[in-house]
């Protein structure tokens, strides 16, 4: 009897015991419900952001540099966001215009040619940031560089970046005048 009474005593310490830090969380979540939730792209309240996978920049340059990277970044990463949002209205754009019952090459070229300006501005800003590095590169970092492995493919591209070739048909039938 005495050891079923300490059974349950032990039941209900550990059940007090467990609800308490719950109930504690509670009150203090109460006033934060009535702040508006966040805005989309920012990191809710006590999320930590995932870091990026490791990139070949990683083994090759030192952390004082990858930090002035980061930073040169970093400062351009406005501008880079507004080239980022026009380049997908222009590729949008262009894809319009290639769906028109008329196609126009004159308009086609110009929606490509913008989508190909868009897509300088941002590589000459991502070169921009790579020669702000500080210290400097050393000979041997950019001879790693230069002969390092490919840099990955993007998706739905062969090993070498480029997009993998149809399969090879045989358009000669034997039905067609010219075997006969």
């Amino acid at each position: 009897m005495k050891k079923k009474h300490l059974v349950h005593c032990l039941f209900a310490g550990l059940v007090l015991a467990g609800a308490s830090p719950a109930l504690r969380a509670q009150e203090n979540n109460a006033p934060a419900q009535n702040n508006p939730p966040p805005r989309r792209g920012q990191p809710f309240p006590g999320a930590t952001r995932p870091q990026p996978p490791p990139s070949r920049f990683d083994s090759i340059l030192t952390e004082e540099q990858l930090a002035s990277l980061r930073a040169a970044r970093q400062a351009q990463q406005d501008k880079v966001r507004e080239l980022e949002t026009k380049l997908r209205d222009a590729h949008k754009a262009l894809f319009e215009a290639g769906l028109n019952a008329k196609f126009d090459e004159t308009v086609v070229r110009q929606k490509a040619q913008a989508v190909a300006n868009l897509e300088v501005e941002i590589a000459v800003l991502s070169a921009k940031a790579f020669s702000q590095i500080r210290p400097p590169l050393s000979p041997e970092q950019i001879e790693k560089f230069r002969g390092g492995p490919p840099l990955p493919a993007k998706a739905g591209q062969g090993e070498q970046g480029r997009r993998p070739e149809p399969p090879a048909t045989n358009h000669i039938t034997t039905n067609s005048p010219a075997t006969k």
